[in-house]
């Protein structure tokens, strides 16, 4: 089933019961080629939803006033179906809906951010015996840009139309995979300049594991990102920016536990450890964390301990 992001069976079970600073080691997180929203964030369990609070301290008795940062609610089908950010003071920041037909394909998107007056609203048809789907965006109430999206029996894109103040631009997009199906390659070019617009390159090992990600714009840049692996899972990442003429610079390095939660940031500028994060958690009885404590070490002040930063916990339903 395709689904798109940016880009009711009601027995509700909060998950603080039950919980854990032991990560449950039966389960096992998806990397690429995500089936639903929840795979794509690393939840386990039919989420329905998910609060955020976020406690920031104010000094090392880590005091501090709890405040919702995040509301995020989905689908019994596992897709996003709002978003919703807040300030300080509890106002709404910005706010995202859903609306999905009886297949599960995407019909409409809003965006709304109040502080600011706008309003984006995407409109989709889904042809699904062509393969086709048309997109419509609105902003504050004009049409804004047009597009069309084929795609082969695959569902990857093959090509895509955009419309934009009666420019109309083509682009395709050709694919290159292994012998055991998994993607090397897949280039957009433009039709009319014959310009490339985005490159992705991936990387495998022997067993079939990606070890390298390249995403790049030429005139643009991207990113690039190098993973390590121990026992089957992924326990390290390093993330590069890409400049144009291919240049590129490490941003962050970042280790996981076993269900690919973030339990060390070493963050970089100029290429140099700036900050470093640790993450303390603990876990639901699904294995989602719905408490995590992050600890910071400030190298570019020399400093030499872990002080606590603040505390982020979820309030999480699930339907079933």
């Amino acid at each position: 089933m395709r689904y798109f992001y940016l880009l009711f069976f009601t027995f509700l079970i909060i998950s603080c019961e039950n919980n854990t600073d032991i990560v449950n080691k039966d389960l096992k997180p998806s990397y690429i080629n995500f089936k639903n929203a929840w795979d794509e964030r690393n939840l386990y369990g039919e989420v329905k939803e998910i609060k955020k609070y976020k406690t920031i301290f104010q000094n090392s008795n880590q005091e501090g006033k709890s405040k919702l940062i995040f509301k995020e609610i989905f689908t019994d089908f596992g897709a996003i179906k709002e978003i919703e950010y807040f300030d300080d003071s509890g106002q709404t920041l910005q706010k995202e809906n859903y609306k999905y037909d009886n297949n599960g394909y995407l019909l409409k998107y809003t965006f709304k951010n109040p502080s600011r007056n706008r309003r984006i609203v995407q409109l989709l048809v889904n042809d699904t015996i062509n393969n086709i789907t048309k997109k419509s965006y609105f902003v504050n109430g004009t049409l804004n840009q047009q597009f069309t999206l084929f795609y082969n029996d695959e569902d990857y894109i093959t090509k895509y139309i955009s419309i934009e103040n009666n420019d109309t631009i083509n682009v395709f997009t050709t694919y290159k995979f292994n012998e055991q199906s998994k993607m090397l390659w897949s280039f957009q070019k433009e039709e009319q300049t014959g310009d490339t617009i985005l490159v992705n390159h991936f990387v495998y090992n022997d067993i079939g594991n990606f070890m390298e990600y390249t995403s790049n714009n030429p005139n643009q840049g991207g990113i690039f990102n190098k993973y390590e692996w121990k026992n089957d899972r992924v326990s390290k990442i390093e993330h590069y920016i890409i400049y144009p003429g291919l240049s590129k610079r490490l941003s962050d390095i970042t280790e996981y536990d076993r269900q690919f939660n973030p339990i060390n940031v070493k963050e970089f500028i100029e290429s140099k450890i700036n900050t470093e994060l640790k993450y303390q958690y603990k876990f639901d009885k699904t294995g989602n964390w719905i408490e995590r404590t992050v600890y910071m070490k400030e190298h570019y002040i020399n400093s030499k301990k872990f002080t606590p930063a603040y505390i982020e916990k979820r309030k999480i339903k699930y339907w079933n």
